[in-house]
Parts: structure tokens; C-alpha cells; sequence
């Protein structure tokens, strides 16, 4: 397993457009909250259960007279294939969404099939950056979730980015780090003066997570009022 990745923006992140929300693959975006919905992903298990049902009936079909040692083995695909089509078919759709409380520092993320999902503080959350594929194929990098809050002696990784996984994971700490301003992206563009005036009120805060890029406010006024700010009481922050 990868070690676990610090809670840093690594680097530009990925940029959220209103052009998500007429997808609906985020059903809410603000300076308090983030919902993004994982769009299809129920009907993707019903495919995957489709080909595993197929796979079980094609290795079974013409040898019906076989020992049954050999149906059984046939019978694991076909199983597998039965579960997740009922699965897709029945999970909960409530279940399927990754939701930012930026306010109050917590994530929830969904868990294995019908299992509720896993809520707690981003600050703890264990996230590592998995490589896929091999020798003769190609390979990527993910983004996974660790079951940190809901700890398992069998318990599979959750994976939320398939490939650009410093992107990925340098907007979930961005946006949760509530003493930096939103991130890119007109998605947060009708939030950023309330945003900063909220930050303004509360001193500027010193940020809660580090970064390796700037993040500057909206406006080259904003950024200057909080760089005089925390240039005074932040000596090092710098212009981040």
C-alpha cells in the first residue's frame, strides 16, 4: 500500500464549473457545503454484474454434465454477477455522494454496497494515491479514501479519482481548508466576497493545511488587504 498523503494542495486543482451542476454531478456548492453525487455509478454495478453473470452462464452452459466441482466454480461469477445487479438495481441513492462541510471540518463519503456512509473530521482522514495496471498494461493513479472512521479487519479502500490524483486531492484540501479563500472555478464565484468578508471578520485565521501553490483571494484588493494582515501576524505564510 502507497503511504498515506499529507493534507497539502499539491497543486492546481481541479476546477469546478457551474457546467457540474447542469450535469448534476454536484447538487450543491457553497462556502459552507459541498455535495458532489456519484452520477451512475449504481448502473455501473449492474453492467459489472451483467458481464460476471454472463462469464458464469457462458463457462456453465455447455458443460451441464460436468462434475460439480466445476459447476461450483462456475456458480462463483454467477453469483458475483446476481449481487451486484441487485446491488445496482436496490443500493441507496442517498449513499452515493461525497459531501465537504467546509463550516465544520467533516467529510462523508460513501462505504462498500449497502453499508451507510462513513462520516468524521477531514483533518483525519487517510487517503493514498494508488497505482493500477502493470507490466504489459497501462497504468494510472488513483485517488482512494482509507476506511478511517470506520475501521475493519476486511475493509477496501474507496476509490474517488480515477487518475490526476494531486488534483483531485488538492481541491478536497482547499476547499476544506476554511481559512484560505474558495477554490477555482465559477462555481464559488456568487460566495467569494461573503467568504471574505467572514475570514476578514474572524482576524484572517492562520490556514489549517499547507500548500506547495498560491492561493490568492478574488480580487488584487483582497489579497492585499489579507497579505498586509498576514504578513503582521503570520510572519512566513507569504503570499499563499
Amino acid at each position: 500500500m502507497s503511504a498515506f498523503k499529507p493534507h497539502i494542495i499539491m497543486t492546481e486543482p481541479n476546477e469546478m464549473t457551474t457546467g457540474l451542476l447542469k450535469l448534476k454531478y454536484v447538487e450543491k456548492a457553497n462556502q459552507d457545503i459541498y455535495i458532489k453525487t456519484r452520477k451512475g455509478i449504481l448502473s455501473s454495478y449492474i453492467w459489472a454484474g451483467l458481464i460476471f453473470l454472463g462469464v458464469g452462464i457462458s463457462l456453465l452452459y455447455p458443460y451441464t454434465d460436468s462434475p460439480i466441482s466445476y459447476i461450483l466454480f462456475c456458480l462463483i461469477p454467477t453469483l458475483i454477477g446476481l449481487f451486484l445487479i441487485v446491488f445496482g438495481l436496490f443500493g441507496n441513492k442517498k449513499y452515493q455522494k461525497i459531501i465537504l462541510d467546509r463550516k465544520n471540518g467533516i467529510i462523508t463519503y460513501p462505504d462498500t454496497f449497502f453499508r451507510k456512509p462513513l462520516t468524521g473530521k477531514f483533518k483525519d482522514l487517510k487517503v493514498i494515491f494508488a497505482v493500477t495496471g502493470g507490466e504489459g498494461y497501462d497504468t494510472t493513479e488513483d485517488l482512494k479514501f482509507v476506511n478511517t472512521f470506520r475501521p475493519r479487519f476486511i475493509a477496501g479502500n474507496k476509490t474517488i479519482a480515477f487518475g490526476n490524483p494531486e488534483r483531485a486531492w488538492s481541491f478536497y484540501v482547499w476547499y476544506m481548508d476554511k481559512n484560505r479563500p474558495l477554490p477555482p472555478g465559477d462555481i464559488f464565484d456568487p460566495y467569494r466576497d461573503q467568504d471574505f468578508e467572514r475570514r476578514k471578520a474572524e482576524g484572517f485565521p492562520k490556514p489549517l493545511y499547507g500548500t506547495n501553490i498560491p492561493t490568492p483571494e478574488a480580487t488584487p484588493e483582497q489579497q492585499r488587504i489579507r497579505e498586509k494582515y498576514w504578513s503582521e501576524f503570520f510572519p512566513g505564510i507569504g503570499n499563499c
